[in-house]
């Protein structure tokens, strides 16, 4: 019989993991990777009582957030608040982290 494992695994990526984008580019390929092994430590080791999720945050405000927003802004002629309004459109809660 195999032994039974219990466990539980919480990874965090960003929301965008696995979007190609000519921007921040290497921390969306990163956070593909992370939701890469928690799907495989699910498939691998569900079946033995270990639990993995992946929490996957949207848009929050960082100066790397910032960045990216003035980058959209600029290539689409408008202001960053004006992006900021388009992103938080798209958020359940209508608001960034």
């Amino acid at each position: 019989m195999t032994p039974r494992l219990a466990g539980r695994v919480a990874l965090i990526a960003g929301a965008a993991s696995g979007i190609g984008a000519a921007i921040a580019h290497r921390f969306r390929a990163e956070g593909a990777e992370v939701v890469a092994l928690t799907r495989s430590i699910a498939n691998g080791y569900g079946h033995h009582g270990v639990r993995a999720n992946c929490l996957c945050p949207g848009w929050v405000r960082t100066p790397m957030s910032e960045a990216e927003v003035r980058v959209l802004a600029a290539a689409r002629g408008v202001t960053t608040e004006a992006v900021w309004e388009e992103l938080r459109a798209r958020i359940a809660t209508a608001r960034a982290a």
